[in-house]
């Protein structure tokens, strides 16, 4: 007689990309709010009856008054986390973590590093990449 066969679980595919943090900032001070990033393709703005739902919804964070329902999109491409503007009203704007100031509003897609700061209007997050050994996310 032989032993029925065992089923497994199919396993799931290894992601693609690097696990990350946003985590906000507010009056100069990053806070300990923060949302996973767990998707290869991430939309970010407010949730509207109209649009739906986003990946990230910056509804009653500080400043989200000035965030468009369809603000940015975070994408991994090439082994980095990039953004771009959706055409939002207020405009997306990157401060790289060495620099003192933001650069000019996006027109295209920027990729971003860890402690790199982006501003959705007036909303603040900053990108906290996870490191190889980490045992928090």
């Amino acid at each position: 007689m032989t032993a029925p066969p065992v089923l497994t679980a199919p396993s799931s595919p290894a992601p693609s990309f690097v696990t990350a943090r946003l985590r906000i900032k507010s009056q100069g001070a990053l806070t300990s709010t923060e949302f996973q990033l767990g998707g290869e393709r991430l939309t970010l703005g407010r949730f509207d009856e109209v649009s739906g739902p986003v990946d990230i919804d910056l509804t009653g964070l500080p400043g989200c008054e000035t965030v468009s329902r369809l603000h940015a999109e975070l994408f991994w491409n090439r082994g980095a986390w990039h953004i771009k503007d959706l055409g939002s009203t207020n405009g997306v704007f990157v401060k790289r973590q060495a620099e003192g100031s933001f650069g000019p509003r996006l027109l295209a897609p920027i990729r971003l590093g860890a402690g790199d700061e982006v501003a959705l209007g007036n909303t603040r997050l900053v990108l906290v990449e996870a490191t190889a050994g980490a045992q928090e996310l």
